[in-house]
């Protein structure tokens, strides 16, 4: 329980200090939890998103996952879709990205960017995985998806996530 309350605390104090998360920031979160008996290398991902790699560090907190490096990169998962994003080589103003009924709103700078609407989620057993599909549209089709293995752990996750229509992609290493 102690460190959910530290994980809590950073992950609020990284939202309150601004839109850019610091590589001091992410260093203090190193911190915290080499304190504890928590081995951050089982949550390292691959990030691909219009030509910018980088691996990023998973933090699971009240239901939603972060994906933090020292690079300014910062995602926030919340089981279905990213709702948020900073960094990635492009992105110095935050997206936040929501879902009201059918219709997916991307955002940046106070201002909608682009509306999608896309189809409520699908699951097709491939395997010893699980494949979860969603079909959306902006004009033209595209496909989110998401993959969990057998144990249950999401092991890739593609999305669509600003108005330029490149796909994210996360993949646990």
């Amino acid at each position: 329980m102690k460190i959910r309350h530290r994980i809590s605390a950073v992950i609020l104090f990284l939202f309150l200090s601004g839109c850019a998360i610091e590589s001091s920031q992410l260093q203090a979160l190193r911190e915290l939890l080499s304190e504890s008996e928590i081995d951050l290398s089982a949550h390292v991902w691959e990030l691909e998103f219009a030509g910018h790699n980088a691996l990023v560090s998973a933090v699971v907190s009240e239901g939603k996952t972060f994906f933090v490096n020292d690079r300014s990169d910062f995602l926030e998962f919340d089981g279905w879709i990213i709702t948020q994003a900073r960094g990635l080589g492009r992105f110095q103003r935050p997206w936040t990205i929501f879902d009201e009924g059918n219709e997916r709103y991307l955002r940046s700078a106070g201002q909608v960017k682009a509306v999608h609407v896309c189809e409520p989620w699908i699951n097709k057993q491939d395997g010893k995985f699980t494949r979860f599909l969603q079909s959306c549209t902006d004009g033209q089709g595209y496909t989110n998806t998401i993959l969990v293995d057998s144990l249950g752990r999401i092991t890739s996750i593609k999305q669509v996530i600003d108005d330029s229509r490149n796909i994210l992609s996360l993949r646990l290493r």
